[in-house]
Parts: structure tokens; sequence; C-alpha cells
């Protein structure tokens, strides 16, 4: 059951990916699109694995591992930074590289955070 649920979600989650990217085409210039996908996959990720017990074990890894698994890419992240050194456009990459790793872990930090210890409101 776990591998058919990881399956399935890798499949949802790369046509989504997909959709999006279709959608809102970088067109050579700043992958944002694939930015946004990886922080918000992170903050996903980190949210539903804290939330969801391990009692449905098939439907956290379909999720996580899965959709979000499949959803956000390091592959791609790759390629357009590439594409953008390749532009002689070094400052630009630099900017994606660092804001895609920041990004991604500190929403990571926050869904985590959020999910443990709750919203302060002091």
């Amino acid at each position: 059951m776990n591998s058919f649920a990881v399956g399935i979600g890798g499949m949802l989650g790369s046509m989504t990916r997909f959709m999006l990217s279709d959608i809102f085409p970088s067109n050579g210039g700043f992958p944002y699109i694939t930015m946004l996908i990886n922080w918000s996959g992170s903050l996903l990720f980190a949210f539903i694995f804290v939330k969801l017990s391990t009692k449905k074990e098939w439907l956290k890894l379909g999720a996580t591992t899965g959709f979000l698994g499949g959803f956000t890419t390091f592959s791609t992240f790759s390629v357009e930074t590439i594409h953008l050194v390749e532009q002689q456009l070094l400052g630009q990459a630099l900017l994606y590289c660092l804001a895609s790793i920041i990004g991604s872990i500190t929403c990571c930090y926050f869904a985590y955070c959020f999910v443990t210890k709750g919203v302060k409101t002091d």
C-alpha cells in the first residue's frame, strides 16, 4: 500500500509542477516558479510530516515522499542555475541559489515551528 501511495502521489505532484511551469513559464528569465514550488513544497512537507500521525503511514508517505517529492525538484533547480550561468547572469544565479536554499529551509522551519509550538500571540 505504501509503494502505491508514493507512486500515485509522485505522479500527481509531477503533473502539478508541470502544469504550474506551463502556466507560468520563466522564458529564460529568473526561474521564480521553480523557487516558489520548492518553497511551498518545503513548507507543506514539514507541516504534513509533523501533523499526520503514523497510523496512516500510507497517506503520510503518499503526501510527502510521493506528491511533494514529485512536486518539488532539485534537478530543475540545478539545470536552471546552469542556464543562468551560461547566460553569464552570475548575480542572478547566485541569488537564485541562495534564495532557493535559504527560502526552502526557512519555509520548512516555520511550518515545523507552527505545528510543534503553535502560534504565539503575545
